[in-house]
């Protein structure tokens, strides 16, 4: 049998790869791969605010501040630890300037 030639538009093409190729969102929350990723995201999260009162002052958000307060946080932890630590900062820093792309998703 012979198919017919495709004659979708670029539109059409799109949208036939986002509901094929891109799982859906409430797909995506339900894998344990998201679920560790969230939580490594609030933990990071949890550190940044303890080394920076809640982001309570804008002197507490420069690089020299962060790096210091973090090496403190680190004293007396063990080195599994401070590499959790140090993993869950990096995934956030991955996620937000967007290089996770779909990896980070699926």
């Amino acid at each position: 049998m012979k198919l017919p030639p495709e004659s979708l538009t670029r539109d059409e093409k799109l949208e036939e790869f986002d509901v094929w190729i891109t799982p859906v969102l409430i797909d995506i929350r339900k894998t344990p791969k998201y679920a560790g990723r969230h939580e490594a995201c609030v933990r990071a999260f949890d550190r940044l605010c303890e080394v920076t009162n809640d982001f309570a002052e804008g002197a507490a958000l420069t690089l020299d501040h962060l790096a210091n307060s973090l090496v403190k946080l680190f004293n007396g932890k063990s080195e599994d630890a401070v590499l959790e630590i140090l993993t869950d900062l990096v995934g956030v820093l991955f996620l937000v300037t967007g290089k996770a792309g779909n990896s980070a998703k699926c």
